[in-house]
């Protein structure tokens, strides 16, 4: 999970509060190319795989193309 808490949720108990990675462009590479070694080793063990991407957060249009915003990068479809 990528996530910037905000201050409600840090006041939150734990485990009330997830921990994550910080929302940024580094740490989403990280973590799907850790998801892409996970599902090929599933996969070589015979264990069919699905991926969810869930995505809260902002996003908007620029220039005709659509993107959804990290913190520090946008993505689109071609990023």
């Amino acid at each position: 999970m990528l996530t910037r808490l905000d201050d409600n949720t840090r006041r939150l108990p734990s485990p009330g509060r997830c921990r994550g990675a910080l929302p940024r462009r580094e740490e989403l590479d990280r973590a799907v190319a850790a998801l892409a070694k996970d599902v090929e080793h599933a996969n070589q063990q015979g264990v069919a795989t699905e991926v969810f991407f869930l995505y809260a957060g902002h996003g908007n249009v620029k220039d005709g193309v659509g993107y959804i915003s990290l913190e520090d990068a946008r993505l689109t479809g071609a990023s």
